[in-house]
């Protein structure tokens, strides 16, 4: 755990709802002093600016908050958007959202005198480089995030979402296309599917990441997977799809399996 340092505690965190709430306020700040500070990978999982690896165990040890107390006071995080739990088969990364909106990076107040004049207008022109990179940055990566608590907010059927490269490339592809409420309408009419939730004959579910693939975004936003009540006298029987409709699908994922096998064989 990186103990070195500092992190900026701004005051206005006196006006937040759970500043009250000792538990949840304890975790959050230690969350913020425990985060990284810069992008990593672990284990082929990027760990973001702002998250760690940890478990509720792990964390009950290092605050001295009973799991229960933590369990409640990452409820109370998640709901209003302050945190985002990603959990992995043997691991679970927790990310404090919008990390840089608390730690961001300031300029000194203070000139540095001994450097050369040419140095100093030298690394004035960097500083706003990289400013600039970081702010187009920044705008991308709070959109992304948005979309990752958006599905784990809604989609509370599905396995919660993983951050990938590949997932966070297709955001931004799908962005350029689909607003963030059609986004939340795509996740909605996904939650209320029985088919994708495995409700079907080939004891298949969707995923996150399945839910991004263009094709499927849009048949999912048009409405293609919504349930269907059957004619039958059993009006509480759903049926997913039409039968032209279920052929397509399967012809869907058999050529999807076949694209897979090629890539795999290639590589």
């Amino acid at each position: 755990m990186l103990k070195i340092g500092f992190i900026k505690l701004h005051r206005s965190l006196l006006d937040w709802e759970w500043y009250d709430d000792i538990p949840t306020k304890t975790l959050f700040i230690h969350l913020i002093l425990t985060g990284n500070i810069n992008n990593s990978n672990w284990h082929g999982i990027q760990i973001k600016r702002g998250g760690r690896i940890a478990s509720i165990e792990t964390l009950s040890n290092e605050t001295g908050l009973t799991k229960q107390q933590v369990r409640t006071a990452t409820k109370h995080l998640e709901s209003t958007g302050e945190l985002t739990r990603c959990k992995y088969p043997k691991f679970t990364v927790f990310l404090v959202n919008n990390y840089d909106k608390f730690q961001g990076i300031t300029e000194c107040s203070q000139p540095i005198d001994n450097l050369p004049t040419e140095n100093q207008q030298q690394n004035k022109n960097n500083k706003k480089l990289k400013e600039k990179k970081e702010d187009i940055f920044n705008i991308s990566s709070e959109q992304t995030e948005q979309i990752f608590q958006l599905f784990n907010s809604v989609c509370k059927s599905y396995e919660p979402a993983m951050f990938t490269n590949t997932t966070a490339e297709r955001i931004e592809k799908l962005l350029q296309q689909y607003s963030i409420q059609q986004f939340r309408t795509m996740f909605e009419k996904a939650e209320s599917s029985a088919y994708l939730k495995g409700e079907n004959c080939y004891n298949w579910k969707a995923d996150f990441e399945w839910m991004l693939k263009d094709d499927k975004f849009t048949k999912i936003l048009n409405g293609f997977y919504d349930d269907r009540k059957t004619n039958k006298s059993d009006n509480n029987k759903v049926n997913p799809m039409t039968e032209n409709e279920e052929n397509t699908a399967i012809n869907a994922q058999i050529e999807e399996l076949i694209a897979m096998s090629i890539t795999s064989n290639i590589n």
